[in-house]
């Protein structure tokens, strides 16, 4: 990752001008990432036991369906930046469009208002965007043949492979967002 003030020379190549201030990324290798989170908290469940009880209560009569799962802890970012790459070669430049007199650049800092000049080889890109809840921790049931279920973390399917197709179709009924109470679980 390549920082570029206002007024510097830019790096040859570079489609930034010398009066541009920005960030030039450049990945070496295929599904690489770069993952920066600023100002961010924690919320979680607490006590994942009890819950797990509580879900095996349920699951045992018949009230939990085994494919559904809990979110149990966030990570909330204030700003975020993740870019992942698909190529060896995979590149992005980012323009600031706003604080570009500032002596040091963060490039999950929404401040800067990046704009991209020049992009390749990337998988996905999320640049300095506000307000994102960018990771999360799930558990939900977990059955084996001639043992009890257990409460569980569990892996998580992409989203890349979750399309709105499937929401309306076999797991339209297995799709819950928003806050469980203690009175609809009852």
């Amino acid at each position: 990752m390549t920082t570029k003030l206002a007024g510097t020379v830019a790096p040859q190549g570079s489609v930034l001008t010398g009066l541009d201030a920005g960030i030039i990324v450049e990945f070496s290798k295929e599904n690489s990432t770069l993952f920066k989170a600023n100002n961010t908290t924690c919320p979680s469940i607490k006590d994942t036991i009890k819950l797990g009880e509580q879900v095996l209560d349920l699951y045992g009569k018949g009230k939990w369906n085994k494919k559904w799962v809990i979110i149990t802890e966030l990570v909330e970012a204030e700003s975020a930046t993740v870019i992942i790459s698909n190529s060896s070669n995979g590149k992005i430049e980012l323009k600031a469009n706003a604080n570009i007199d500032a002596p040091a650049m963060d490039i999950a800092d929404a401040e800067f208002k990046f704009s991209t000049l020049f992009s390749k080889g990337l998988e996905s890109k999320i640049v300095s965007a506000e307000g994102l809840t960018p990771l999360f921790k799930i558990m939900g049931m977990k059955t084996r043949i001639f043992l009890p279920p257990m409460f569980k973390a569990q892996k998580v399917m992409s989203f890349d492979l979750f399309t709105p197709e499937m929401a309306r179709g076999e797991y339209k009924d297995d799709i819950y967002f928003g806050y469980i109470s203690d009175e609809e679980r009852e």
